[in-house]
């Protein structure tokens, strides 16, 4: 009689095979449905500005402060077309979060906390690009109690502004905090970067 507890080929053959059936059933299973029920016949172009953005939105490690997802409250009743409700926290952020909205994303940055606002539809919450370069400047300008640091090596002045630069439109608040007649310059990175974040809109259907 074969004893389990001492065939060593079955030691290796009957849990790698049981990992194997559980890795299908529970991920590779689901998630071809999913790429399958929310494919898009051709995913859209990424500006190059957008891609050099977001992958300097990685590198900063952005994500480890701000989420890219709304959450929805199940607990609630789903609409007509089966669709849950925002939680409450979430709802000033948009709509919940679908699959499709990453669908194109590698990788999506989910997020694990929010030391900062959720980003997702930022884009159209906050369109104004001279608010977002003003923010990544000096994040107290505009929102005094921020916690982010400022990112203003992504920045030049009046003196050593160059080529490619572009002029930042300070709010009256940030003028008064930083002085009159500061001049502030967001070099082609920090472009890039608000570039990426005006580019977090909603996906069309």
């Amino acid at each position: 009689m074969i004893s389990f507890h001492t065939n060593h080929r079955l030691l290796l053959v009957v849990p790698v095979t049981v990992f194997t059936l559980l890795s299908l059933g529970i991920a590779w299973v689901p998630a071809m449905h999913q790429k399958a029920l929310h494919a898009d016949a051709e995913a859209a172009p990424v500006p190059a500005e957008v891609a050099r953005g977001r992958a300097i939105y990685q590198a900063e490690g952005c994500a480890f402060c701000h989420t890219q997802q709304v959450r929805q409250d199940t607990r609630r009743p789903a609409d007509a077309e089966g669709r849950f409700p925002p939680l409450e926290q979430d709802a000033r952020y948009g709509a919940p979060s679908r699959p499709k909205d990453y669908g194109d994303q590698d990788p999506p940055f989910l997020g694990t906390g929010r030391t900062g606002p959720d980003l997702q539809n930022v884009g159209v919450r906050l369109p104004s690009a001279d608010w977002h370069y003003t923010h990544l400047f000096d994040p107290r300008a505009v929102v005094p109690r921020s916690k982010m640091p400022a990112y203003r090596w992504y920045f030049h002045g009046k003196a050593d502004r160059r080529e490619g630069d572009r002029r930042v439109l300070l709010p009256v608040a940030a003028q008064e905090r930083l002085g009159k007649g500061v001049e502030v310059w967001a070099t082609p990175d920090a472009q890039a970067l608000i570039a990426y974040l005006l580019s977090l809109k909603p996906v069309e259907k």
